[in-house]
């Protein structure tokens, strides 16, 4: 369906961290100069809803961030985002340093917001 090398994963940490600094996310994620294909994985959106009972930066994320495409997935949290990103070989759009690190062990290629201004590749 998309070609794997196109398809960018955005986590809950960088949907949040998006909506509590008012940041561009899609409008930074287009001027990568990649034509991505930003998405949520189902388990992500579970994260989020499980948050907005006591986050309204979660809540405003579900909502903002609903036309994004989803992908199946399964597990929770950082397990499903690492297991997903290396069996299909997805790039993975977090600001969480564990995450991050994790994923680059095991071969994915792993964005990060910067300055609020740009996406950045880590270790890249």
């Amino acid at each position: 369906m998309y070609k794997r090398e196109n398809v960018l994963i955005i986590d809950a940490n960088s949907l949040i961290y998006a909506i509590k600094d008012k940041i561009d996310l899609i409008g930074l994620i287009r001027n990568l100069g990649v034509m991505y294909v930003p998405a949520i994985l189902q388990c992500t959106i579970m994260e989020l809803r499980s948050l907005s009972r006591s986050n309204l930066f979660a809540r405003a994320a579900l909502r903002l961030f609903s036309d994004l495409k989803v992908l199946e997935s399964s597990g929770k949290g950082d397990e499903c985002i690492l297991n997903t990103a290396v069996r299909f070989g997805y790039s993975v759009l977090t600001n969480d340093r564990r995450l991050a690190h994790r994923l680059k062990e095991a071969g994915a290629k792993v964005l990060s917001i910067r300055d609020r201004r740009f996406i950045k590749e880590v270790g890249g």
